[in-house]
């Protein structure tokens, strides 16, 4: 039997970097053993979304940030200049479709998947996990954004997405729109700053975003699936409170209309969103999927 195919999906505005390497606020980013480990254990396809690679235009104001970021983007390339993208990339079908196709072209045909994502790719594996659920053999899910319906349409209805479709309705209504703007910021001169068009292709995406989180909505689970949670304690942090209610809700709604034969819920007490950045959870991570792999 041929090892397993693992499907990495990085989070939202992050880079497949992050899954080897930590940053530590130098020049230099930390180098992390959890990547190395998972293929270790089969083939691994790590996908790119290609529009999160707007953040290599974003102008920083600081001079010794923007000296330390212009060494890492040389030396480890976060992100790249590449915005070949349109709207229709943007929804979670079609990212699916294109992972399967790269995957396919890369490793073949009659391959077992095993998905491992982090935060917004979490919920694009949940949904490729369905679309092709006879190829997948377990979701491994770290900290995605608190799988509740309720949050997701809150949040769509909130002040600050309502901007966002303002500014999607007037600047960003179609693909030639977008062509526009994206032409702009990849032709930007060197001491230009584009920030403002680069924060509203984010709103594009950030508004696209919440909508296909509802479309795509389901509460039970295709295939196993490990949920790894940080959780806050003694904090006092309004966000990190908020954090730990929506996942206590989450938790109760998906043991609600799932299986324990489906569902695993792991606590990480005190992790940070990057939760393999700390070495012992790294193990943690790393040997779960040893122990569903056999």
């Amino acid at each position: 039997m041929n090892k397993p195919v693992f499907i990495l999906i990085h989070g939202y505005s992050s880079s497949n970097v992050w899954w080897k390497y930590k940053d530590v606020n130098t020049s230099s980013l930390e180098k992390l053993d959890f990547l190395d480990k998972i293929k270790k254990l089969g083939d691994v396809y790590e996908h790119t979304m290609n529009f999160f690679n707007i953040i290599y235009y974003y102008t920083v104001d600081d001079i010794k940030e923007k000296e330390r970021m212009s060494i890492i983007y040389k030396k480890y390339k976060p992100h790249t200049p590449d915005l070949d993208f349109s709207i229709k990339d943007l929804f979670y079908k079609n990212i699916c479709k294109n992972i399967h196709n790269n995957v396919i072209e890369k490793y073949g045909e009659n391959r077992k998947y095993i998905l491992v994502c982090h935060s917004y790719g979490c919920l694009i594996g949940l949904l490729y996990s369905k679309i092709y659920k006879k190829e997948c053999l377990f979701n491994i899910l770290i900290d995605n954004p608190p799988y509740y319906l309720k949050l997701f349409t809150q949040m769509l209805n909130s002040k600050h997405t309502k901007k966002e479709k303002k500014i999607v309705d007037e600047y960003l209504y179609n693909n030639n729109q977008l062509k526009i703007i994206l032409e702009k910021i990849k032709n930007k001169k060197p001491d230009e700053n584009v920030n403002k068009e680069i924060n509203m292709v984010f709103d594009l995406i950030s508004y696209n975003d919440w909508n296909e989180r509802i479309k795509h909505y389901d509460v039970s689970l295709p295939i196993h699936t490990v949920f790894f949670r940080a959780i806050y304690s003694n904090t006092k942090d309004k966000w990190k409170i908020k954090w730990n209610k929506w996942s206590s809700t989450e938790q109760k709604i998906l043991e609600k209309h799932n299986s324990s034969d489906n569902l695993e819920y792991i606590i990480m007490q005190n992790a940070e969103h990057f939760i393999w950045y700390n070495q012992k959870y790294s193990d943690d991570i790393i040997n779960k999927i040893k122990q569903l792999i056999k």
